[in-house]
């Protein structure tokens, strides 16, 4: 959330490639390994010492993969069965999550920061009905099966609702040209 948001084509293109998400990690779990924790201003002070250890042993886990894979006589398989899928997936996920927050207000509202996006059944399926986005944020101990209910509940109250991720982002982009203005 706290990454800016592409407000023109190239920085738009430049998200969805996934490549600042990359980038981003590989930062963020040096930093963090490192000690260095102070920039994120989320985390209290009594859980430094729980995120340091929990991300060195993240990159351990990391490092254990490649050796093993290494250690098989399959030095590839860390990129094939991991690397790749997750370079395949990172634009699909970024085009989701540019939808949930961007063009949303930045308070602390659920009601008007997170957008719910009405898409079909198969997609609601595999992401276990997360487009239902709002409705988590607001109610996070809702079960993921219980959301779409919950949005019928609820649907008047929220700000932000597409009707689709396409017309999410035709929203989000639209509003490029209104913050000019």
């Amino acid at each position: 959330l706290e990454d800016p948001k592409p407000t023109n084509w190239r920085a738009y293109v430049w998200e969805l490639s996934g490549i600042p998400w990359w980038l981003g990690k590989l930062q963020g779990h040096s930093r963090i390994a490192l000690g260095q924790v102070q920039r994120y201003p989320f985390l209290p002070e009594s859980a430094y010492g729980d995120v340091i250890w929990s991300t060195r042993w993240q990159l351990l886990v990391y490092v254990g993969a490649i050796a093993i894979s290494v250690a098989l006589g399959h030095p590839w398989a860390v990129v094939l069965y991991w690397l790749l899928p997750l370079a395949v997936g990172q634009p699909i996920l970024r085009y989701v999550l540019l939808a949930e927050h961007t063009g949303c207000t930045l308070d602390d509202n659920p009601l008007t920061n997170t957008r719910t996006t009405l898409t079909l059944a198969p997609l609601r399926f595999l992401m276990w009905n997360m487009p239902f986005h709002a409705e988590h944020h607001l109610y996070p101990s809702i079960p993921f099966h219980a959301l779409p209910a919950a949005h019928q509940l609820l649907r008047l109250q929220f700000r932000q609702v597409a009707n689709g991720y396409i017309k999410a982002h035709q929203h989000i982009v639209a509003a490029w040209g209104q913050s000019a203005k």
